[in-house]
């Protein structure tokens, strides 16, 4: 006679689990500034990392080195392999089709007699990119401090710096917001991040920001 037998995973296994997922940040950290230094032609010493949102097993860096800025998504799977990613690079679900067998039962089709329907038909709407790679330029002559997030000085968010005569590209959602800064964080100018943005621009007299 055969016996099902169900259990729970063996103790060595939930510890490996754990040791691995405790040594992940470190290397999701080390991969991403890996992944910069090529991207960026940049030596090790002049990049810095900074850790937006992480995880167990996964996390999202703001990088900055040598006048260039982006964000990268570190993954790391259960047998401690670990990628860096631009979030554009990392494949999205394909979208769910309704099933044949699922769809509703048709409806009798009115008679010769019945007003036909003055309701316009609604077409789809095209979906909204989840992320935009955006271009900021700076042909002012004066280095400007940047602050991404909705509030500087009191809210959350990432701060960096935009040399004259310098552009760098940023991977960012709509809705996102882009500030000009002083000394003591306070903004100065700001700009808001939509579907279409491809540029932002810094003014001549590095007090302005434009989006477009």
């Amino acid at each position: 006679m055969q016996h099902m037998l169900t259990g729970r995973p063996s103790s060595w296994l939930i510890a490996t689990t754990c040791l691995l997922m405790v040594g992940c940040a470190g290397r999701l950290e080390t991969k991403v500034r890996e992944r910069a230094q090529q991207d960026f032609d940049c030596p090790a010493e002049q990049v810095t990392v900074e850790r937006e949102a992480v995880g167990a097993m996964s996390g999202r860096y703001a990088v900055a080195g040598c006048d260039r800025q982006e964000t990268y998504v570190g993954r790391c799977n259960l047998f401690g392999m670990c990628v860096a990613q631009l979030p554009s690079e990392i494949p999205q679900p394909a979208p769910t089709t309704a099933r044949a067998d699922s769809a509703p039962p048709a409806t009798a089709a009115p008679t010769s007699n019945a007003p036909a329907s003055s309701q316009p038909s609604q077409t789809a709407q095209p979906a909204q990119p989840s992320v935009v790679s955006v271009t900021l330029r700076n042909p002012c002559p004066n280095t400007v401090k940047i602050f991404f997030g909705d509030k500087p000085k009191f809210g959350s968010g990432t701060y960096s710096s935009l040399s004259s005569n310098s552009r760098t590209s940023k991977s960012m959602r709509p809705g996102d917001m882009i500030w000009i800064v002083d000394d003591s964080q306070n903004g100065v100018a700001s700009a808001s991040i939509s579907a279409t943005t491809k540029t932002v621009e810094v003014n001549n007299s590095c007090t302005g920001l434009s989006a477009r």
